[in-house]
């Protein structure tokens, strides 16, 4: 159906081919640079040929079999990659050395992965359900092949990772349909989709194949970067920032909460409080009434009202040094808290009678100026 016309374009995971700009005359250096080049956008065997020039010109050189070491490295090629890495290091300054030792440790843990791994795993023959699935992913991948719009190629290598998924859920063992996952989640830059294929390859023995596609998408792997070692680390950073969100969303709601009862006690204390009506000081036909409001935005104003009678008009005059624009609410003891000067404010049950508690010194400032108080104020009707 196709899917091996599909396989090669999409090995450079999206990257243009670009013509090398060679010199007249090659140097050592030149090619040095051109196989790094190479390297850099995973033309692994292009980038061997380079090194294998620079080596003709000079073999004294470590540069050249170090690079063929990491290019046989990146091939999953241990036993080359060994060989390059010893005459690198036989040629090395020791300033160098440290270098090149930290590639043979890689080498250690290469080998030892390929002497434990299990054999390749055939691909299971596909009948019915599943090789209608199959042949509709191909048609896909031949489709992106064929784009010639950028746009249009991400869309359909995004529709067959999409599609198969279920694909590979029902058939984990087909090392096709995880090759050209891991292709297409490369150059879409999907990580996780890619280290999942990785670690599935891995399963399926796709490093014990000899065959060139399958060395190329495993070496474009790891020179991403993207293997299976990483999936317990991404898993941990999303449980993390899954549980800072869910922390964040539980602050959010508490403060929520707080807000809301805050402003259901606040709520019951909104209105206006008046205090009995008391003679004025050097007047007997003259009184005066202590009346406080209270507003939903946490102000509060007091008023002293005055009348020569009962029944007579009320005359108000607006007592500034005893308003506070602001106050707290004390939750817990479900009182409004003045800051200077120091009231507190308690409802009884019916809402309708305020409490206040003064400090001494604040109290017989208040008497002396406006008459007593007394220690309770009823709302008024």
């Amino acid at each position: 159906m196709g899917i091996s016309r599909f396989l090669l374009p999409c090995l450079s995971c999206g990257l243009a081919l670009m013509p090398l700009l060679a010199a007249e005359t090659p140097s050592f250096e030149g090619h040095i640079h051109e196989a790094n080049q190479l390297l850099d956008r995973g033309q692994l065997s292009d980038a061997l040929a380079a090194v294998k020039a620079a080596v003709k010109l000079d073999t004294n050189r470590f540069e050249a079999p170090f690079l063929a070491a990491v290019i046989f490295h990146q091939l999953r090629q241990s036993q080359p990659a060994r060989l390059a890495l010893d005459a690198a290091l036989a040629l090395a300054p020791a300033d160098k050395k440290a270098k090149l030792e930290s590639l043979r440790q890689e080498l250690t843990t290469q080998e030892t992965s390929e002497t434990t791994s299990v054999a390749p795993a055939a691909a299971p023959q596909l009948t019915g359900a599943a090789r209608r699935h199959f042949d509709a992913l191909t048609l896909i991948v031949e489709e992106a092949d064929k784009a010639t719009l950028d746009t249009e190629r991400k869309n359909l290598l995004s529709e067959f990772l999409e599609k198969s998924e279920s694909f590979v859920q029902e058939n984990p063992d087909h090392m096709a349909i995880w090759l050209l996952r891991a292709l297409a989640a490369l150059e879409l830059g999907r990580e996780r989709s890619a280290r999942e294929a990785d670690r599935e390859l891995f399963r399926l023995g796709a490093e014990k194949v000899d065959e060139p596609k399958t060395r190329q998408v495993l070496a474009l792997l790891q020179r991403k970067g993207w293997l299976a070692s990483g999936l317990a680390a991404m898993d941990h950073q999303v449980e993390a920032k899954r549980q800072s969100a869910l922390r964040a969303m539980e602050v959010e709601k508490r403060r929520q909460e707080e807000e809301a009862a805050a402003q259901q006690l606040m709520g019951r204390f909104v209105g206006t409080f008046v205090s009995d009506w008391v003679p004025v000081s050097g007047s007997r036909n003259r009184f005066r009434q202590i009346s406080l409001t209270i507003s939903s935005n946490k102000n509060i104003r007091v008023f002293s009202r005055y009348r020569d009678r009962p029944g007579a008009k009320i005359e108000s005059s607006h007592l500034p040094d005893m308003g506070w624009d602001q106050v707290s609410i004390d939750r817990e003891n479900k009182e409004l808290v003045t800051d200077a000067p120091g009231w507190r404010l308690r409802l009884d049950e019916s809402n309708n009678v305020l409490t206040l508690t003064l400090p001494d010194d604040v109290r017989r400032s208040v008497q002396g100026t406006f008459g007593d108080l007394g220690s309770q104020l009823r709302r008024e009707r």
